[in-house]
């Protein structure tokens, strides 16, 4: 069996395919956070916040890929996420109420937070991977850029 690619890869030895080979046992592995990022389907601004692309599918894509907006965070098909719309609701409802009640700002603080590749992506602080998951303590309330109107 092979999976077809949208697009030829060049190997590590330097031969370009058009398709994978999967042998009989084989695991793979498939990463959503790659896809989620590659600049041929998302465009060279890939890692800047820009809403606006999940409105549209994606002019480079043949097929849609996920349940919406040409994520992959949900995955598709029969093995889709159930619980995909409520997740997407829950998160939207959480910045509305984040954004109506707090203002944000990056500090410095902020320079040293960093992604961990898991399970799931969670920040840890750089040079402290061994105190496991976290972000900065504050000095002060204001070292987040997060003020309170009340």
């Amino acid at each position: 069996m092979v999976i077809p690619l949208s697009r030829p890869i060049t190997t590590k030895s330097g031969k370009q395919i058009n398709e994978v080979p999967v042998g009989k046992g084989m695991r793979m592995l498939l990463s959503i956070v790659a896809y989620n990022r590659d600049k041929t389907v998302w465009g060279e601004d890939v890692r800047e916040f820009n809403p606006s692309r999940w409105l549209r599918q994606s002019e480079k894509m043949e097929t849609s890929v996920g349940v919406t907006g040409d994520l992959a965070t949900f995955a598709g098909g029969p093995r889709a996420c159930i619980g995909w719309r409520f997740a997407v609701h829950e998160i939207q409802t959480f910045l509305i109420e984040m954004v109506a009640n707090f203002e944000f700002a990056p500090t410095a603080a902020c320079d040293r937070i960093r992604k961990e590749a898991c399970s799931f992506m969670s920040p840890n602080i750089e040079g402290e991977i061994d105190k496991g998951v976290q972000l900065p303590e504050p000095a002060s309330q204001g070292d987040f850029g997060i003020s309170f109107p009340y």
